[in-house]
């Protein structure tokens, strides 16, 4: 029998499942771990660079003085990015003197010898925008009292990083954060806050308390899950949103944190130099990979409650329902290729420095 007849024999002897499964298999797995190749290309491809703010950025003062990193992904967020960033300037800065800000100093710097004075940098990550992004940022620059607002103790600075070609939230969130640490020395905090300003930055200040106890501090809307911004959802959303909390659970073994999506976490400078140096998914779901990484690493995290409303405009509102379900199966997938991708060792936690003896 040559092997060309043995093959066809062999081939008649599978079932027609069997086969059809066999085709499947390679689609499914290249499926599966799309988010290993896409984190290779994305790092291939991206550029990251400092946006030129004209007039010249006002408030930059010395590296070693910067106290808070404030990160705002933005994609297409022209008409809401303005009103945070004057919301967040207000409330720090501006009202009561800079009441708000001379507290974040405080918190987070106790013991700390004062310098001249410490900064407060928001820094925006302008992710690829085909809209006036970095335009509204300019034109903050120029609105806002950069040069006078805040006290003798602490000042604000505001930057702009741009990233291309667009490459998701988490990857947004990551370059910023990367940008924040190389231009600041401890004490050093960072704190990732999303662009429509849904979660009251009059929070800032617990979430600071609870970091000082603890290496992330995350906020949470758990307690809202039945208030009237939460219910007035639809109700396909509302029930993804329940298999998502139970898939986490199921999936990757967070337990410890009710709310894994809320985008208003503040990280001690350590644990953001480990999580930010090692994840991968540049989408939605990689509020699961940096909880993923503080569980790997027995980094003790605090969840704490957030006031929050809902602003229109979400990205997860745009293309319907369908794209909200396909949204949800990308993060699925997402969720379970960073619990294999861990797991069989394809993506490792860039370890702890130790410290000099």
């Amino acid at each position: 029998m040559g092997p060309y007849e043995a093959l066809s024999r062999a081939s008649s002897m599978l079932s027609p499942w069997t086969m059809v499964l066999s085709l499947l298999l390679p689609i499914f797995l290249h499926w599966l771990f799309r988010p290993v190749l896409s984190d290779i290309l994305r790092r291939r491809r991206t550029t990251v660079t400092e946006v030129d703010l004209s007039p010249p950025d006002k408030g930059r003062e010395d590296p070693e003085q910067i106290l808070l990193s404030i990160i705002v992904p933005a994609y297409n967020e022209e008409e809401r990015l303005p009103i945070m960033l004057e919301q967040t300037m207000s409330h720090l800065f501006i009202n009561d003197g800079g009441a708000a800000a001379n507290n974040v100093v405080r918190t987070l710097a106790p013991d700390q010898p004062q310098p001249e004075r410490f900064i407060v940098e928001i820094i925006v990550v302008d992710d690829g925008s085909t809209d006036g992004t970095i335009d509204a940022v300019r034109r903050a620059v120029r609105s806002l009292p950069l040069d006078t607002a805040g006290s003798h103790t602490v000042g604000p600075s505001l930057r702009c990083i741009s990233v291309q070609p667009n490459g998701g939230k988490g990857a947004a969130v990551q370059a910023g954060m990367m940008a924040a640490l190389s231009s600041a020395r401890p004490p050093h905090y960072l704190l990732m806050a999303d662009a429509d300003g849904a979660t009251d930055v009059r929070d800032l200040n617990a979430l600071c308390r609870s970091v000082r106890g603890h290496e992330v501090a995350v906020g949470s809307r758990a307690h809202l899950r039945k208030s009237p911004a939460v219910q007035k959802r639809s109700f396909v959303r509302n029930l993804l949103m329940g298999c998502f909390h139970l898939a986490v659970r199921a999936i990757t073994s967070i337990s410890s944190v009710e709310d894994t999506q809320c985008g208003f976490k503040l990280f001690g400078r350590e644990a953001a130099e480990i999580i930010f140096g090692s994840i991968h998914l540049g989408g939605w779901a990689f509020d699961i990979e940096v909880l993923t990484v503080c569980l790997r690493e027995n980094m003790t995290v605090a969840e704490v409650p957030v006031r929050w409303t809902e602003v229109d405009g979400s990205k997860l509102d745009t293309g319907g329902k369908w794209r909200l379900l396909v949204v949800s199966l990308g993060m699925l997938r997402d969720m379970i290729c960073v619990r294999l991708c861990y797991t069989l060792g394809i993506w490792r936690v860039q370890k702890r420095r130790r410290e000099k003896m």
